[in-house]
């Protein structure tokens, strides 16, 4: 059944809403659940930041880094939303609604965040004594 249900939605309810909604192309239909973190990336991102930066950062900076990952998509999401509210008027976009599915996509992607943020600052730390 889930397969019928997919291939339907593939063949016919997407390209309807690429239709409906004027998106560019079928990659532009929402689906926030899709959003998710990859810890591995975040882990190989850390260790190479970390590496480069541990002499130039304070131990506060250092403690501060897993924070900093949840702050970028609050502040997009709030600057993607406060653009949908004034009118779209700031980023370009490719159909109605376009800045509120990026707000959504944003703090969807704040709450994944915060669901994995002790790993984040485990990651954290444990790069951080490594290169100390």
């Amino acid at each position: 059944m889930k397969a019928r249900l997919y291939e339907k939605y593939v063949k016919e309810v997407a390209p309807a809403l690429v239709e409906k909604r004027k998106y560019v192309n079928v990659h532009e239909v929402p689906r926030i659940q899709k959003i998710d973190v990859n810890i591995p990336l975040f882990r190989a991102f850390t260790l190479g930041f970390l590496k480069e930066t541990t002499g130039l950062l304070s131990d506060e900076e250092i403690e501060l880094l897993p924070m900093g990952a949840l702050l970028l998509p609050y502040i997009m999401g709030l600057r993607f939303l406060t653009d949908y509210i004034d009118g779209d008027v700031y980023y370009k976009i490719h159909s109605p609604g376009h800045n509120l599915q990026r707000a959504r996509a944003q703090f969807q992607l704040l709450r994944r965040l915060e669901a994995v943020y002790p790993a984040l600052k485990e990651i954290v730390i444990d790069a951080a004594e490594k290169y100390k």
